[in-house]
């Protein structure tokens, strides 16, 4: 009873929650940031910036957390990192982190997603292999137990569209939901994906989803999809971001094992050829601080180094791969910019 309880104040408060965080897609410069990753020695650990990119801080632990699905701000104070079957939580724009503690019912966190402040919800996998789903009402803070969530075996992606509208991605299928994740609708597949990694809202209506080495783009915000079309010179799309109903970038890598990029300057419905970044051997995230800033992360397998590289004109160009001390690899990177 209690847990229908929960859902039922989790419901309302979506339908109140139509406006998106201020901070999104703003014209804005947002200074703080953090990225994830892990040392040498396959501990994780963060860095922080407090002047949008320019500089990082050196690897810090992160007490509990032993791996790294995702991170992403819930307001321009709070963010939300997962991993394994845990998370932890920031109040202080990314300075600070609790220490983490497990969701009960996951084996696996994959992704998280915020539709507004306090209202968020984590995907993965459980331990008899179903996708389950978990939800907060606090920013990220406390979370309820994992429940499972129909036709799915795993999880790979959550993202909202608007405070009740949202989309469930896994391996070459999607789900969706009209009631803030409350329900969701039985799993539809998408031709031509093996897997689904990635989707992203470049507004309530227009999006992508990304896997493989190609994408699929929705015009009726995630209710149906268009066949997959390849961006020539990927091999594989691990991540997909917008900063405006304009601008996007999706990462990945190419068949030579080599980092890759692509920028689209009409909201994700065409894109231009990927660009090879040399000195990655992935690019594993990529967030914007700007309508035309932005930053990817990634990692040089021979050096063994964690690398970033940022833009100024919405990916059109990047500068040279630079490493953070301490980072062996970097995994995930985010900015208040991007709150969903």
């Amino acid at each position: 009873m209690r847990y229908f309880v929960f859902l039922f104040s989790f419901f309302l408060f979506f339908v109140a929650c139509r406006k998106k965080n201020e901070a999104t897609n703003s014209g804005a410069v947002v200074n703080n940031g953090v990225m994830f990753g892990k040392n040498i020695n396959g501990q994780v650990g963060y860095s922080y910036t407090t002047n949008a990119g320019s500089t990082w801080s050196s690897l810090q632990a992160v007490n509990g957390l032993s791996d790294v699905g995702a991170v992403v701000f819930s307001s321009s104070t709070d963010a939300v990192v997962v991993g394994s079957d845990s998370y932890s939580y920031t109040t202080n724009g990314g300075g600070n982190w609790s220490v983490a503690q497990s969701i009960s019912g996951f084996n696996n966190i994959n992704s998280v997603a915020f539709s507004s402040a306090t209202h968020g919800m984590v995907v993965g996998y459980n331990a008899s292999g179903q996708g389950v789903c978990s939800y907060t009402t606090d920013g990220g803070k406390n979370w309820s137990s994992a429940t499972p969530v129909a036709g799915f075996t795993n999880i790979s992606y959550v993202a909202f569209s608007s405070a009740t509208n949202g989309v469930l991605v896994a391996s070459g299928i999607y789900s969706t939901t009209s009631d803030g994740g409350l329900t969701w609708s039985s799993p539809k597949a998408i031709s031509g994906f093996n897997s689904i990694s990635a989707v992203a809202f470049s507004s309530p209506n227009t999006g992508v989803l990304v896997g493989d080495g190609s994408y699929s783009y929705t015009s009726d915000g995630g209710l149906s999809w268009s066949r997959p079309q390849s961006v020539v010179g990927f091999n594989s799309i691990k991540y997909v971001i917008f900063s405006s109903t304009v601008y996007g970038i999706m990462v990945g890598q190419n068949s030579n094992n080599q980092g890759e990029y692509a920028y689209t300057t009409n909201g994700g419905k065409t894109w231009a050829n990927a660009q090879t970044v040399v000195g990655y051997s992935n690019i594993n995230s990529v967030a914007f601080s700007s309508i035309t800033n932005s930053l990817i992360v990634g990692t040089n397998n021979t050096t063994r180094e964690g690398l970033y590289s940022s833009s100024t004109n919405a990916g059109i160009t990047l500068t040279p791969p630079q490493p953070i001390n301490g980072f062996s690899t970097i995994l995930a990177v985010a900015f208040p910019l991007n709150t969903h």
